[in-house]
């Protein structure tokens, strides 16, 4: 009789046996480059939809070719007309909240001249660009979301009108 002993006919920890059963056993397994993994799902309209007709977050600006373009649409589009009747405001609140938008700067957040360019680097190139040309002016708004861009001679105009500032002030923004 061998006196050969290992701790590890005395110890008590096992390891649990492999089941015979496989962990997927009721889904059937296809191969990948079968006809059926090809093929699009067909819609009720008969055509063939692929994935890049299916994901669309903007529509196709074709008639936005410059960053000004763009910032006009985008100050355009901000706000939805007030409807004239069950909006729950009497007429002098409407005129309140419609003399507040139109007093607002004509400032456009970058991110929303990406969303609406072709692609983000292409934007911020051409921004730099006008901005190197005195075109547009870029300003950093502390909590703001992003930065904004706003069209220099609106920028210079409002800066002239200025009552309190003096006019070395005025001569250094402009």
């Amino acid at each position: 009789m061998p006196l050969h002993l290992t701790p590890a006919a005395s110890s008590r920890v096992t390891k649990p046996r492999p089941s015979k059963k496989p962990v997927f056993g009721s889904s059937s397994r296809r191969k990948s480059g079968s006809q059926a993994s090809r093929k699009p799902a067909a819609r009720d309209d008969g055509r063939n939809y692929g994935q890049a007709d299916l994901i669309r977050s903007l529509p196709n600006f074709t008639s936005l070719d410059s960053i000004p373009e763009m910032m006009n649409y985008a100050q355009k589009s901000t706000f939805a007309d007030v409807p004239d009747r069950g909006a729950g405001m009497n007429s002098t609140r409407v005129a309140q909240v419609l003399s507040y938008r139109a007093s607002l700067p004509p400032i456009v957040t970058v991110a929303h001249v990406h969303a609406l360019g072709s692609s983000p680097t292409v934007v911020d190139r051409e921004i730099a660009d006008l901005i190197r040309r005195g075109i547009v002016r870029k300003i950093s708004i502390p909590g703001a979301v992003s930065d904004c861009v706003v069209l220099s001679g609106y920028w210079i105009n409002r800066v002239k009108a200025a009552t309190d500032l003096t006019d070395s002030a005025k001569g250094e923004i402009c």
